[in-house]
């Protein structure tokens, strides 16, 4: 039985940058849009950093919606929570109230790409003063303690998001489909810069730390099942949405448990009409 119908919206996808209104507003007209269609979080992806921290800073404060990022200190304050401001949260807890007024919680961690570490060409990409005022933790530090801490607070399934880009097929990416863990998926490959960096991160995490996972940096249409794990992602400019549909069922305590055997991935949905006949 259904009993409602959520929308639960996040981006990961260069959140204040890339595109061309995006420049020539510096990240402004971007703010003003995701403030517009009310999302519910963010992270931030590499190219945030090709801009100063104080405009980081600037953009996450004037955000109507919280910017999860676990793995980042501000070295000035060596503070972990709020770094970059008053809207930063290593993570964060959503209520959501049913229509038969039991309530399911969803705890969303967020993370950063390590710029120092982990990008390819990092002598050239991005703003290095940007860098050198920010601490960038590994990926797993203080992830688990993050996950035991949202379900010592009753979360009924934890999401992560992230930046993480993954090389893979793309003769699927552009084909609306519904896809579940037995569906055919797109053949990713490991390697040895920033394209397996969310393998090795799924290499070495505990089962039941994190449900979901939503990600970015590879700009296209993706859905893969890893560790039984579902993950996302959506292609370049906001030009399409995907969709996961997370069902919960009660479990002999009464509580409800994410069903993931029953977890369906949608997409790519256009996200507008066509502007001319080819675009």
């Amino acid at each position: 039985m259904i009993l409602a119908q959520i929308e639960f919206s996040f981006s990961m996808l260069e959140i204040f940058t890339r595109g061309i209104d995006s420049v020539l507003f510096v990240g402004e007209i971007l703010l003003d849009y995701y403030n517009l269609i009310g999302i519910n979080g963010s992270t931030i992806g590499n190219h945030e950093f090709d801009y100063s921290k104080s405009w980081i800073e600037h953009k996450i404060k004037n955000s109507n919606h919280k910017m999860l990022i676990n793995n980042i200190m501000d070295n000035a304050t060596h503070s972990k929570e709020g770094a970059l401001g008053g809207n930063h949260e290593r993570s964060h807890l959503y209520k959501i109230k049913l229509d038969n007024g039991d309530m399911i919680q969803i705890g969303v961690i967020g993370l950063s790409f390590n710029m120092k570490n982990d990008k390819k060409l990092p002598n050239t990409w991005g703003n290095r003063d940007t860098w050198d005022n920010i601490t960038f933790f590994s990926y797993m530090e203080g992830l688990e303690e993050e996950s035991k801490k949202l379900r010592d607070k009753v979360a009924n399934a934890i999401i992560l998001l992230t930046h993480f880009r993954l090389a893979c097929n793309q003769t699927e990416a552009l084909k609306l489909n519904i896809y579940n863990k037995s569906s055919t998926q797109s053949i990713c490959f490991r390697d040895d810069n920033d394209d397996s960096v969310l393998y090795k991160l799924l290499d070495n995490l505990p089962s039941g730390i994190i449900d979901g996972i939503i990600r970015g940096d590879t700009h296209m249409s993706m859905y893969h099942w890893e560790k039984n794990i579902p993950m996302m992602s959506t292609p370049i400019h906001a030009r399409y949405i995907t969709i996961m549909y997370s069902p919960f069922k009660k479990d002999d305590n009464g509580k409800y448990i994410l069903d993931n055997d029953e977890i369906k991935i949608k997409g790519p949905l256009p996200a507008y009409e066509k502007i001319f006949k080819n675009y």
